[in-house]
């Protein structure tokens, strides 16, 4: 994951690298991405890499298997 800053003064837009999404960043702002920016302009963004957090997501509940009544 990657954490992405705006330094500049001016509403800025990037896109991440393999999904193609794009973002738009108000000035100052900072955004937490799962993949690196395509732009890489360090006097535009600041970048910074950030380990993923464990145990974020929960398991997913098992399905029950349950027979059905024959008469």
């Amino acid at each position: 994951m990657y954490k992405v800053k705006n330094l500049t003064n001016d509403v800025r837009r990037f896109r991440e690298r393999k999904t193609h999404k794009t973002y738009e960043l108000q000035p100052g702002s900072t955004i937490t991405v799962d993949f690196e920016p395509i732009e890489n302009n360090p006097h535009i963004f600041e970048i910074e890499y950030v380990e993923k957090e464990e145990g974020g997501t929960a398991e997913k509940p098992k399905k029950k298997k349950t027979k059905l009544k024959e008469d």
